[in-house]
């Protein structure tokens, strides 16, 4: 063997850096040779169970192999089970030793896992996750457990186990069950998970009273939403009851509540909360949850406005109808209504490229939604009386006439001095709405190959198989002055 060869066997001892063979002892990846080990580690009693072993000089509490191994294990605190691995913090058994483990990359799907496992059936000598050592499994029809299966005598897959021995009793409750399902039935397992799963959630708290009334929840959600749901939908309450731990270390009245969680909060908290009522521990205030919901919403529509003129304008026309709210002048529900019109109107002026409202705005927002006109009358009043605008309300009679409203709009159009490829497009969705009766949506969904330009400057427009013609916008401005002049 070349000495190069040679070399390459040879490992070196962590304490002294020399090469050797072979290591006497190896404590959590630290690798002593023959002469390290026996100057590092001492022949003693052991003060667990007082037997002579080696151990090291520099840990006068240590203890042996043997009393490390005997203690239960760190993860599952079960005893008497084989050992899977000795780590630092203690030992653990070798069900719960694949938690200790180093992730590494399926050599199949190349998805990282704790738990990759030859499996020899599957012709390959691949390590794999547990998704790709299962591929082959298919789900009991008896148990409804992910088995190595095959076609029962109702052509459907059925486990071995369920296939040989068929039904059996349930240790928990007796009732029968399929022989696949293991030791308990299909309830008992999920109860028994849920009671688990809220016992060790349970720790995380740090006041006593949450903690029993979270397990106290549990028990209820078992028996009136099912042992199943309660199980896998843990999580979602979890949160509810931790922010209450670390808050209040109880559950405060309604009002407490509301203004901490609001009232989308504890919408998502529903279960939780039908649980408090049907303990008696809150009682639900629909006033204040009426509020809180009108409040949000108004602040989710401040929330499109950055700071600058029109977050102003819209935070004080919210200060004047919370004054005729408190003199029970309006409702919620107007309340609402008249910041959504108003936030709307904004946002058709900040499309226009307008810095201010102005009534071209007011009849393209009516034109838009025309239902709006009664909610917007509260917000042109604010603006003319606190902002001294000089808006104008279009007739209810007449606001609904889209015809006389697009005819308005059309003439505010015509009279603009820039002719920008917005003035255009949206004087062919007017025009064909005026002119051809066309909804507006004709328009705005014509393609640029579906647009001919006359030589006089008119358009000739395809849609829908039919050809619709529009006068030049300057043709039709020079005629409206022409008829202004006369």
């Amino acid at each position: 063997m070349s000495l190069l060869g040679v070399a390459s066997i040879h490992t070196y001892c962590d304490e002294c850096g020399k090469t050797t063979h072979k290591f006497s002892r190896n404590i959590f990846g630290h690798k002593y040779c023959a002469s390290c080990y026996s100057r590092v580690f001492k022949k003693r009693l052991c003060k667990g169970c007082n037997n002579f072993a080696r151990l090291p000089v520099k840990v006068p509490d240590a203890v042996c192999l043997n009393c490390q191994k005997s203690v239960p294990c760190i993860r599952c605190h079960k005893s008497n089970l084989p050992l899977g691995k000795l780590t630092i913090y203690g030992p653990v058994c070798s069900s719960c030793s694949v938690y200790f483990r180093e992730e590494l990359a399926c050599e199949s799907c190349g998805v990282s896992s704790k738990k990759l496992t030859r499996v020899s059936r599957l012709g390959s000598d691949l390590r794999l996750c547990s998704k790709c050592a299962s591929i082959d499994h298919e789900t009991c029809s008896k148990c409804r457990r992910s088995r190595l299966c095959q076609l029962g005598h109702e052509g459907k897959p059925v486990c071995k186990k369920c296939r040989e021995v068929g039904e059996t009793s349930c240790s928990t409750c007796g009732n029968s069950m399929p022989a696949g399902r293991g030791s308990s039935c299909e309830d008992c397992y999920w109860k028994n998970l849920s009671q688990k799963r809220a016992k060790i959630s349970s720790e995380s708290f740090t006041s006593l009273k949450i903690r029993e009334l979270y397990l106290e929840f549990t028990d209820w959600s078992i028996r009136v939403i099912g042992p199943h749901k309660t199980a896998i939908s843990y999580k979602k309450h979890l949160p509810f009851f931790q922010e209450a731990d670390v808050r209040w270390g109880d559950f405060p009245d309604y009002s407490e509540l509301l203004k901490s969680f609001g009232a989308e909060g504890l919408r998502k908290a529903q279960t939780p909360m039908k649980w408090l009522q049907f303990k008696g521990i809150i009682c639900v205030d629909l006033a204040l949850k009426e509020d809180d919901s009108a409040l949000r919403r108004v602040e989710a529509l401040l929330s499109r406005f950055g700071p600058g003129q029109e977050r102003d304008i819209l935070d004080g026309f919210k200060s004047y109808l919370l004054g005729r709210k408190s003199q029970g002048k309006i409702t919620n529900r107007t309340l609402v209504f008249s910041m959504t019109a108003a936030s709307g109107l904004l946002n058709v002026t900040r499309q226009m490229s307008s810095v201010v409202v102005s009534q071209l705005s007011v009849i393209r927002y009516l034109s838009q939604t025309p239902g709006q006109r009664a909610s917007l009358a509260s917000f042109i009043g604010y603006l003319n009386k606190e902002h001294n605008f000089s808006l104008l309300l279009p007739k209810a009679s007449r606001s609904f006439d889209k015809r006389y409203l697009i005819e308005v709009e059309l003439i505010a159009l015509i009279q603009q001095s820039k002719r920008t490829v917005e003035v255009m497009n949206r004087w062919m969705v007017l025009g064909l709405a005026y002119f051809h009766g066309l909804p507006l949506t004709a328009g705005a969904s014509v393609n640029d190959q579906d647009i001919q330009h006359e030589t006089d400057g008119g358009l000739t427009i395809l849609w829908s198989g039919q050809r619709y013609f529009l006068p030049n916008l300057l043709t039709v401005d020079s005629c409206l002055n022409q008829t202004g002049s006369n």
